[in-house]
């Protein structure tokens, strides 16, 4: 039977004292090992943000900058469905993600 896990790797990490503590009392506190609760810090440090704003949420818009966004998008083609998928930051941009 082959495992799903990933492999992992140990690391040696010095840490204050007082910050282990804590660190053990919250993985505690969500009934986390402390390696899985100091995994899912690391992993959310590391992921992208975007914000979650709403076409309403920007200013009035620019009819000079509106206008240039027209003449713009006649020269560069949308992306595709396939390209927003693969792309965040991309569907971000778009409105899309």
């Amino acid at each position: 039977m082959i495992s799903m896990k990933s492999k992992k790797v140990q690391t040696g990490l010095r840490l204050d004292p007082g910050l282990l503590e804590r660190l053990k009392m919250k993985a505690r506190a969500e009934h986390k090992t402390f390696n899985a609760y100091v995994e899912d810090i690391l992993e959310k440090a590391l992921e992208p943000v975007f914000p979650k704003l709403k076409r309403e949420d920007y200013l009035e818009p620019d009819p000079e900058l509106e206008a240039l966004i027209r003449e713009l998008s006649r020269m560069v083609p949308p992306p595709t469905q396939e390209e927003l998928e693969a792309d965040p930051k991309l569907a971000h941009i778009w409105g899309e993600g």
